[in-house]
């Protein structure tokens, strides 16, 4: 298993990239190379992909395929004819010293999305996929290879909704409208 840390380009403005801090995986077995990743969120693969650029490959209706772009690797996925970028990463693994400054970031930094957001999502084998989020409005959204609904959610909502949708149970909103862990959970 080897590590690498890509850029992630969806949602992105080119002109301001982001820094590398999306940990995948080069995975080696029984001669083969493959790219796993299982922590992209609602774009997040269901099975490894053969290493590097290739075909087009299908995963429970989802299409996805590497190119090669200005020597990185660009994980893309296609709605419908259109493809869109949701990384890119160099060939090159990194040393695991490279994995601290990158986890540091995303978990501290003020302009980290995962510091100042909200994000759960879920994902099943027939390629059905959840969201709940605020990075815009606070919203769920469902999205399948052949449909994507968005429904606007309160704040108050929040614990109902992660414990019946994503079995996430036990928090509840503190007297300044936080999201905590209740007591009874943390026993």
């Amino acid at each position: 298993v080897e590590l690498y840390l890509a850029r992630v380009l969806l949602g992105g403005d080119p002109a301001l990239p982001r820094p590398r801090s999306h940990l995948l995986l080069g995975v080696e077995c029984h001669g083969e190379r493959w790219h796993a990743d299982v922590g992209f969120g609602g774009g997040t693969l269901l099975e490894p992909l053969p290493w590097g650029p290739g075909e087009v490959l299908e995963q429970a209706g989802w299409r996805y395929r590497v190119i090669e772009r200005d020597g990185e690797y660009v994980l893309q996925t296609a709605a419908g004819e259109q493809w869109g970028d949701l990384y890119a990463f160099l060939p090159r693994p990194v040393p695991r010293a490279d994995l601290e400054p990158a986890n540091w970031w995303t978990s501290t930094h003020p302009s980290s999305r995962f510091v100042n957001g909200f994000l759960v999502s879920r994902q099943w084998e027939d390629g059905r996929r959840l969201a709940l989020s605020d990075w815009g409005e606070l919203a769920l959204l469902e999205t399948s290879p052949d449909e994507r609904r968005t429904e606007a959610v309160s704040r108050t909502q929040l614990p109902q909704l992660l414990a019946e949708l994503f079995e996430l149970p036990g928090f509840q909103l503190d007297e300044a409208g936080r999201l905590v862990l209740g007591e009874a959970a943390r026993r």
